[in-house]
């Protein structure tokens, strides 16, 4: 950081209206200044602390959460000042099936494998609940863990990859087209593929190679698709080991597709579930150049992600066995978290399985939750489809199924997601007929082609911004709102304009990485929120509300996490760190902590120079009739003066930064090495008044 040494920068902030803070100049210098106006006569819109700023509680490791969940972290996380929370679903990031209750019952009772259900009866409390590892699993990689591997190139002839049956015609009256899509890691020739087919298996398929640099990460108009190779088209398959001579001669290519079309709807013998036959089976693919005997295979093949070549599938059968659970992850139970005080007693956001769920362990759950009581503000339906590279119209047709289900149970509940990982960003896939990259457009379009676009009730992203948690930070505390401002615009172009907007995890970055226990990143967690609220959003949801300890996700010796409050290795409170200080900032100063409308006034930021984007300043109306306008100074070298002025009496001040906290960065060691609640002080009109550096300042008055 900059050390605070140069000249102070003098703002006015002045507003039309009942409120005004007027600049004084700092210094006899050439001052640099800035006006921030805030509009009186035309509110913006309003929200509710207590439906609009919450927090989000996700599974944790093997052992976790008992520790965590103890009456005095609950206590301490509830000071925080958040209200309604969110549940978060670890398990559809794992690749892994889902038992939300621990009771239920196997399509195929007597192995006690099949697809689950768990049980509607709520007979018994949920403290835990554990995910379960798919053995028809087709991605080599996930975003959880990472501890999983593909079935298609392990080597094993005895397993398999098999898409979801829930996307076949029985099910969506609508052609079902899966892929597999493999990266060979470099540019390797490639003329014959082997794919050894297992039951059902493709009776029209073709083999296609991309044209551009990674056909997950496409950007808009880039003119990157799919290719087919000149002889990779077999429109009359009959299953079995199949052995196509794609091109001669030979072609340089990464990426290869094979995208399947239409299926035999063949089942297994002795299958005595429809679901068996539904879809789409490969037991292995081999990749190369040669025939016969001399095929020289360029994949690798292996047992775990890191000796296999990196295979991507459109989607995976959630069948598994009672023997697939995995311990090392583990899920607070419904009653571990909506029968404690969390809650505030208020609805909350709860998860759905989508991915890899079924429709009616869906029903069971909501059947659960309103049996035992539980009041609900919307079910989530998936987690991150955009990280696991599931098409729109894929998560479309999932989410329609899911709908009429959970509606036929309750047509009250609302439904919504899909919980995009990037929301700060076009999450871009590959054109349709039409030539369209957009994911959520196309999501649109698919929910208006489905007459579902009532169903869908509110909009779901998080709100992660900085992926390069080892960039310079100073940069980053300026970008952020102009990001979140074309986010808004962006959604409105995709179809989004009327749907209400719900961020049910944000932070610095989703990586671990100091800014999340420094003052930077409390700073951007302020500013997202105020400037979310401002621009008409419905609800915000802090990612970390539990205790944790340090984590290094980042490539630079940089340790952090996006968390409140820092704990020792037995979830002990060691520290409180600036996202919680912000938090009460945001919930319990600017935002008065009642349960009735706040009332947003537009403010804006007129400033030369470099400090043009430097200052965020969001004001509102509270319950009570005082104003209450958040500032935050995001200069890392430059005060800024303020004068207070038009005010009847005193004004209430509270502030934070750099003079209250320190961050003493040692490894997996590091700790607060100053850490002080925020100051409060009375300013009286006309006096000066200073925001430091790096700073969040609330003023309030009549």
């Amino acid at each position: 950081m900059i050390p605070l040494r140069r000249r102070a920068t003098v703002v006015a902030l002045t507003v039309v209206g009942a409120v005004a803070l007027v600049a004084l100049p700092a210094c006899s210098h050439a001052p640099v200044t800035a006006t921030v106006t805030v509009d009186t006569s035309h509110p913006l819109g309003s929200f509710n602390p207590f439906t609009a700023l919450g927090a989000g509680l996700d599974g944790q490791d093997k052992g976790s959460v008992t520790g965590m969940y103890t009456p005095a972290n609950e206590r301490a996380m509830q000071a925080a000042g958040f209200k309604p929370l969110t549940y978060r679903l670890r398990t559809e990031l794992a690749v892994q099936a889902w038992h939300w209750n621990p009771e239920g019952a196997w399509s195929d009772l007597a192995h006690a494998q099949g697809y689950w259900t768990s049980s509607a009866v709520p007979d018994k409390p949920i403290e835990l609940s554990y995910g379960y590892r798919l053995p028809r699993r087709g991605d080599t990689h996930d975003q959880a863990n990472d501890n999983g591997f593909s079935r298609l190139d392990d080597g094993d002839a005895s397993s398999f990859w098999k898409s979801n049956p829930y996307l076949d015609p029985r099910f969506t009256a609508a052609p079902d087209s899966e892929w597999v899509v493999v990266d060979l890691g470099r540019a390797t020739r490639v003329d014959t593929v082997r794919l050894a087919w297992g039951t059902p298996y493709a009776v029209a398929y073709r083999v296609d190679w991309w044209d551009g640099d990674d056909p997950f990460s496409i950007s808009a108009n880039s003119g990157e698709n799919w290719r087919p190779f000149p002889h990779g088209a077999v429109d009359a398959g009959t299953g079995g080991d199949v052995e196509l001579h794609v091109g001669s001669p030979s072609q340089a290519v990464r990426f290869v597709r094979v995208l399947m079309t239409r299926a035999s709807g063949a089942a297994p013998a002795g299958s005595s579930d429809v679901r068996d036959g539904l879809g789409y089976a490969l037991r292995e693919v081999s990749i190369g150049t040669g025939v016969g005997a001399s095929f020289h295979d360029a994949m690798r093949h292996g047992h775990t992600a890191g000796t296999q070549s990196t295979v991507t599938v459109s989607s995976t059968d959630p069948w598994h066995r009672a023997t697939d659970i995995d311990t090392t992850t583990e899920q607070p139970g419904f009653d571990k978290i909506l029968a404690s005080g969390l809650t505030n007693g208020l609805p909350a956001i709860v998860a759905t399985s989508l991915l890899y769920g079924t429709p009616e362990d869906a029903q069971a759950e909501l059947a659960w939750l309103t049996a035992r009581g539980f009041p609900l503000a919307g079910l989530e339906l998936g987690e991150e489809p955009d990280g696991q590279n599931a098409l729109p119209e894929d998560y479309g047709r999932l989410f329609v199924q899911w709908a009429r289900a959970l509606h036929a149970v309750r047509a009250d509940v609302r439904l919504g997601g899909p919980a995009l990982q990037t929301g700060f960003d076009e999450v871009r896939v590959w054109p349709d007929t039409s030539g369209e990259t957009s994911w959520l457009r196309r999501l649109a379009t698919y929910l208006r082609a489905a007459n579902a676009s009532s169903d869908f009730a509110f909009l779901s992203v998080e709100w992660y911004p900085f992926d390069d948690a080892c960039g310079p930070v100073p940069p980053h505390l300026r970008a952020e709102p102009h990001l979140l401002a074309a986010t808004f615009k962006r959604w409105a172009a995709d179809g989004m304009a009327g749907v209400p907007k719900l961020v049910t995890e944000y932070g610095y970055s989703a990586f671990a990485a100091e800014p999340e226990v420094d003052v930077t990143g409390a700073i951007v967690n302020t500013d997202f929120v105020g400037q979310f609220l401002t621009l008409g959003g419905t609800a915000a949801f802090f990612y970390g509300y539990e205790p944790n300890t340090l984590l290094k996700e980042a490539d630079c010796n940089s340790w952090g996490n996006t968390m409140l409050l820092q704990a020792d290795d037995e979830y002990h409170v060691t520290a409180r760190m600036p996202a919680y200080f912000a938090a009460r900032l945001v919930t319990q100063t600017w935002a008065q902590p009642v349960d009735a409308p706040h009332t947003l006034y537009r403010a804006t930021v007129h400033a030369a120079g470099s400090m043009a984007d430097a200052i965020s300043a969001y004001a509102l109306r509270r319950p009570d009739g005082r104003w209450a306008v958040l500032l935050l100074n995001k200069d890392a070298a430059h005060a800024v003066q303020l004068r207070l002025s038009l005010l009847r009496g005193a004004a209430a001040v509270t502030q934070y930064g750099r003079a209250q906290y320190r961050w003493h960065a040692s490894g997996e060691r590091g700790h607060p090495a100053r850490d002080l609640p925020p100051v409060q002080f009375t300013q009286t009109a006309g006096a000066p008044l200073a925001l430091p550096a790096l700073s969040m300042t609330v003023v309030s008055g009549t």
